[in-house]
C-alpha cells in the first residue's frame, strides 16, 4: 500500500514552515498597525481559494497545498515590503537571512529528493 500522495502533501506543507519563520506581523501589530493585517489577511484567503481552485485541477489535492504555499508566500511578501516601505525595517532586521536561506536551500532539496526517490 503506498502513501506517497499524503507524503507529497506533508512535504509540501513542510515547505509552509519557510513562511512561518518571518515576523513582519509582529512590527505590525506591536506598531498599532492591524488594519493593513487585516486587509492583507483578505487578500490571501482570496489568494488562496483561487489559486487552490486552479491548482486542484491540475494537481489534485496536493494543488490544494500548493495554493496554499502561494498564498502565505505572498501574505509574507506583502508584509515584508510594507514593513520595509513604513518602517525602513530590513527583512535581515527581522530574520537571520543566512540561517533563513540556508534553511530554504536544505528544505528544498530535501522536498526534491523525497520527490524523487518515490518517484512522483
Amino acid at each position: 500500500m503506498q502513501h506517497t500522495g499524503s507524503a507529497l502533501i506533508f512535504n509540501i506543507y513542510l515547505l509552509v514552515t519557510l513562511t512561518q519563520l518571518l515576523f513582519p506581523q509582529s512590527v505590525m501589530t506591536a506598531r498599532g498597525d492591524t488594519r493593513l493585517l487585516w486587509y492583507v489577511s483578505l487578500a490571501e484567503l482570496l489568494v488562496n481559494v483561487v489559486a487552490s481552485i486552479i491548482l486542484l485541477s491540475y494537481f489534485g489535492l496536493a494543488g490544494i497545498a500548493w495554493g496554499t504555499l502561494i498564498a502565505f508566500a505572498f501574505e509574507k511578501a506583502v508584509l515584508m515590503v510594507v514593513v520595509r516601505k513604513r518602517y525602513g525595517i530590513q527583512p535581515g532586521q527581522l530574520v537571520n537571512v543566512p540561517v533563513w536561506v540556508f534553511y530554504l536551500l536544505v528544505l528544498s532539496i530535501s522536498f526534491v529528493a523525497s520527490q524523487w526517490i518515490s518517484g512522483l
